[in-house]
């Protein structure tokens, strides 16, 4: 089901953003996944899997942003 749903969010995201969010996205599967396992079979996530979260979504926003560091001619 989770497989089903990412792949109609990504093709719907393709049609409405830039493929580098929509590529981007891609990267919550797993963090949805792991959570919505841990709330039907009642496991703790550790704080591990916080700082990991936490590592992703800064990624996902620099990707989101589209700054690229700029070159210095000289």
């Amino acid at each position: 089901m989770v497989t089903v749903v990412g792949l109609i969010l990504w093709l719907y995201l393709l049609k409405v953003v830039p493929a580098r969010i929509a590529a981007s996205v891609q990267y919550l599967q797993p963090i949805i996944g792991i959570s919505v396992s841990a709330l039907l079979f009642g496991d703790r996530l550790g704080v591990m899997f916080g700082v990991g979260v936490g590592l992703v979504l800064a990624g996902l926003g620099l990707a989101a942003s589209g700054k690229r560091p700029t070159s210095d001619p000289s």
